[in-house]
């Protein structure tokens, strides 16, 4: 049944991003392209585009010197791992102009918009899918909202450290799952096992 809802979120509007803390190997290519396509939309100068090289160097360098260090405890670990990213984190900002933090405020504005017109057009395609009442459109609705409010407040919250985060965007998620599992039918959840196995397939191919 695990495998089933698995499916189902991995293709439904309810599915997020956090993500979560998928695909390692994809990761570090995903931030680094990511970080190319950044300074470019930002239009960074040849000595803002320096900077950034050396702070991601900076970062990669204390990260591997905490992991070396076996004399201290796990939440000492924990703590120091937290104060490298909010460090990380604030020389970024500071790297920033205020018309390039206005400029990368729109674009997450932009995303947000486009992710939620993605977000209709995949519910309307599920629901001729699946064969889906409005009663259950509503509530898998009510249920994406309901984890998206959550999960900001998560992110938000500058009192958690990265690990406690995880930690409730696991349990955030495992709610999220077996609220699936009350709204559609066993059947519908075997289509979309199907319908998950097709897609990946012809991905594949």
């Amino acid at each position: 049944m695990k495998k089933l809802v698995g499916s189902l979120l991995a293709l439904t509007l309810i599915a997020s991003a956090s993500q979560a803390q998928e695909r390692k190997e994809h990761k570090y290519h995903g931030n680094h392209h990511h970080k190319e396509m950044l300074s470019k939309e930002l239009n960074f100068s040849d000595d803002q585009k320096k900077q950034l090289k050396d702070i991601n160097a900076e970062f990669k360098k204390q990260m591997v010197e905490l992991k070396k260090n076996d004399n201290i405890t796990v939440k000492e670990y924990k703590s120091r791992k937290e104060s490298i990213r909010k460090e990380q984190h604030q020389k970024m900002q500071s790297l920033l102009t205020t018309e390039q933090k206005t400029k990368l405020e729109q674009m997450k504005q932009e995303r947000i918009t486009k992710a939620k017109e993605r977000n209709k057009r995949g519910m309307e395609n599920m629901k001729v899918k699946l064969n889906l009442s409005d009663e259950q459109v509503n509530k898998l609705k009510a249920s994406h909202e309901s984890f998206t409010a959550k999960a900001k407040e998560i992110r938000s919250n500058q009192s958690l450290s990265s690990d406690q985060k995880k930690e409730r965007f696991k349990a955030l998620e495992e709610q999220r799952k077996e609220e699936a599992k009350s709204i559609l039918t066993s059947e519908q959840l075997e289509k979309m096992q199907q319908l998950h196995k097709d897609r990946r397939n012809n991905t594949v191919k």
